[in-house]
């Protein structure tokens, strides 16, 4: 690594331990959050690999990268990164495509199979939000995606500023969560 990014990687909010071991650990965690990051967007990979489906944002694990980027004090890639899921958030109902999707799943509501609900996210996306995946919802993409955009506003220097720019994302993801649970148990 450069110089800059070493001194950064020193400027990081870490563990305090007695261990120098856990602290080197914590280091190179965020160094390769920071060389898996899309300078322009935010994204950052779930892996940096050949494998195709890891070299994408993955909501999920996006929602503890960006914890660890809270807590470690890089709060403003953190909250781009939440506006970033913000634009990726499925705002409407949407339609199967005709080569990329998994089985609609069935509306709790209404019954029926027939659109991807609004609230939620994709599997994974590219930098550019190209979905990159074909699972077109997954229950605990909103779940983590909604706790990492409600949960970062305890960092934000402005929680009230912050809560009211994702407030329409938060409420769409909460809604979503509410209403799709299974009729016999009720689980979601």
């Amino acid at each position: 690594a450069d110089t800059a990014t070493l001194e950064h990687a020193e400027s990081l909010n870490l563990p305090d331990s007695l261990s120098e071991r856990v602290r080197t650990v914590a280091r190179r965690s965020m160094l390769n959050l920071r060389v898996g990051t899309d300078a322009r967007t935010g994204a950052i990979v779930a892996s940096i690999t050949r494998q195709p489906s890891y070299g994408a944002d993955w909501p999920r694990d996006g929602a503890f990268f960006n914890m660890a980027l809270d807590i470690s004090g890089q709060i403003d890639l953190a909250t781009k990164r939440a506006e970033l899921y913000d634009g990726w958030q499925r705002k409407e109902r949407a339609e199967s495509s005709l080569f990329f999707d998994s089985d609609i799943p069935t509306d709790p509501d209404t019954g029926e199979a027939t659109h991807f609900p609004s609230g939620g996210w994709e599997m994974n996306y590219y930098a550019d939000g190209v979905p990159a995946g074909f699972y077109r919802f997954e229950i605990d993409n909103v779940g983590f995606s909604l706790w990492m955009m409600s949960i970062h506003a305890g960092y934000h220097e402005s929680p009230a500023r912050y809560l009211r720019e994702r407030w329409p994302a938060i409420e769409l993801a909460a809604d979503l969560l509410v209403r799709w649970r299974d009729a016999d148990t009720g689980l979601h």
